[in-house]
């Protein structure tokens, strides 16, 4: 793998757009070229996700829509919910999965918990640190690696 440029990309913070550019390599093997995200952005997604993890934590814990942490309109949100209601439970079943694996054993920590970022915390709690400005959703798909989470 080497270094192929950079390509410009678009992040949303509580609504004011900027622009980054973010670096693309190119696989000398399969000759498909992929881009670095930065770590407070995730792949196909404009808002940080940091907003957007703020906005789903609001949401779980109960909050209205209306008064959630983010500059984004009540549908944007609602998409959120509902896109990662299903996804982080997912997530959360492959980090516990994946923390089966390196320890052998049954985790003795997999409860059956309604609030999808706690769940995904407590599994990332059971795996080596990785740097705490990182939102967990972001953590997460480190852990995962892979190419199309979302």
């Amino acid at each position: 793998m080497y270094g192929h440029g950079t390509r410009p990309r678009q992040a949303i913070t509580f609504g004011i757009k900027q622009w980054f550019a973010v670096r693309r390599f190119l696989c000398i093997h399969c000759k498909k070229t992929f881009t670095r995200l930065p770590d407070f952005l995730l792949p196909f997604k404009r808002y940080v996700a940091p907003e957007i993890e703020a906005a789903l934590r609001h949401i779980y814990d109960g909050g209205e829509l209306s008064r959630a942490p983010s500059g984004a309109d009540e549908s944007t949100l609602r998409r959120w919910r509902n896109e990662f209601s299903q996804k982080l439970k997912d997530w959360a079943g492959l980090l516990e999965s994946l923390v089966f694996k390196v320890y052998h054993r049954p985790p003795n920590f997999i409860k059956l918990l309604s609030h999808p970022l706690k769940r995904l915390e407590e599994a990332l709690s059971h795996l080596p640190s990785l740097p705490s400005q990182w939102a967990v959703m972001v953590k997460s798909l480190w852990w995962l690696k892979t190419s199309h989470p979302l």
